[in-house]
């Protein structure tokens, strides 16, 4: 019976611990920081949009899925189109400010 106990505690810990939608573990932020970093990095050069779009794509993938293993890669896509949204906005308002 004390057994039985121990594992129902030790399970009941492992998914407290556990990321969930809104509150993922920094190894979860950490899995898809790398993925979006990498994405960019053979994209092209960001500059200075580049770290805000990082904090983007974590934030809006922590709000969406409960942790990054269980999101697919059209869910990363469309994350990605959200966070760039901003960001070709305002280059495209750049653009026709020079054209003036």
């Amino acid at each position: 019976m004390k057994k039985l106990i121990g594992i129902c505690f030790s399970a009941l810990l492992l998914v407290a611990c556990g990321s969930k939608k809104g509150d993922w573990t920094e190894e979860e932020k950490q899995k898809a920081e790398n993925y979006i970093d990498k994405k960019l990095t053979g994209a092209g050069d960001f500059g200075k949009e580049k770290e805000p779009l990082i904090t983007c794509f974590v934030e809006k993938m922590e709000q969406r899925y409960d942790n990054f293993d269980a999101s697919t890669d059209a869910g990363r896509t469309l994350v990605f189109i959200d966070c760039m949204k901003p960001v070709v906005k305002k280059y495209a308002e750049k653009t026709s400010r020079n054209l003036r």
